[in-house]
């Protein structure tokens, strides 16, 4: 199976299940957010900007971001705690363009140094417009992968991820909806949908030698049936 997130339960030792949301419907979710992003809400765009030139460009990096996770997935325990990883997975997809393989290579980092450079090559190869736009694309990838992350753990556990590395503020009302802050999209409300799967974790797998191999193996193998697929709604507001 494409495993996009993964919540196991209890999340010590002995995690009897996992509820895994398969790769398409996170990266489906972004590309939602993505697609939604409105330029005006989120940026004071400059004259010699033209977004409007590399917003397909854009689409495609949502669509492609996550592509290399399948290879690079595996569980792991960290101090009795299971969780897993997809480290390194940005740098092994190849894309013919330029601009949107910057996008994907980046998408986990907004540092000065590494957009300066990124610019610089754009430039130099493909154009002034495509260098100037840059950071603000890379920008609106990062906060839908993000956005995309939040709606899905409010979605299985109730609560914000705590792994937030971009500015981004969220809150659950009493009526179940998510206050998102700040919210650069074009409509408001806005709904994504959370497919996922339970597994069930034999308990022999988390015995012996290698558990986390042995689950890494048994997970990437597993095919649910389509049957067996539970939907959630998250409803994204602006405050």
């Amino acid at each position: 199976m494409d495993i996009g997130r993964i919540y196991f339960d209890p999340p010590n030792s002995s995690p009897t299940k996992a509820r895994i949301i398969p790769l398409e419907t996170h990266v489906g979710n972004v590309q939602q957010l993505v697609e939604t992003w409105s330029h005006d809400r989120a940026y004071r765009v400059l004259a010699d900007c033209n977004l409007e030139m590399t917003r397909q460009k854009l689409i495609e990096a949502a669509r492609r971001h996550d592509e290399a996770k399948p290879v690079t997935f595996k569980v792991t325990a960290d101090s009795h705690k299971y969780g897993y990883s997809f480290a390194g997975h940005r740098f092994r997809v190849q894309c013919a363009d330029l601009y949107t393989d910057l996008l994907i290579k980046r998408h986990h980092d907004f540092s000065v140094d590494e957009i300066a450079e990124c610019q610089a090559r754009l430039h130099r190869e493909v154009g002034d417009v495509y260098a100037r736009n840059f950071p603000l694309d890379l920008y609106t990838l990062e906060m839908c992968d993000q956005v995309a992350a939040e709606a899905e753990s409010y979605a299985m556990e109730g609560k914000s991820d705590e792994r937030a590395f971009m500015e981004l503020h969220s809150r659950k009302r009493e009526d179940g909806s998510i206050e998102v802050e700040p919210f650069p999209f074009g409509q408001s409300p806005l709904v994504l949908t959370v497919n996922f799967y339970e597994y069930e974790i034999p308990s022999d797998i988390l015995t012996g030698e290698k558990p986390t191999e042995k689950l890494t193996i048994a997970l990437k193998a597993w095919m649910p049936d389509k049957a067996y697929e539970q939907k959630k709604k998250v409803t994204l507001c602006q405050p």
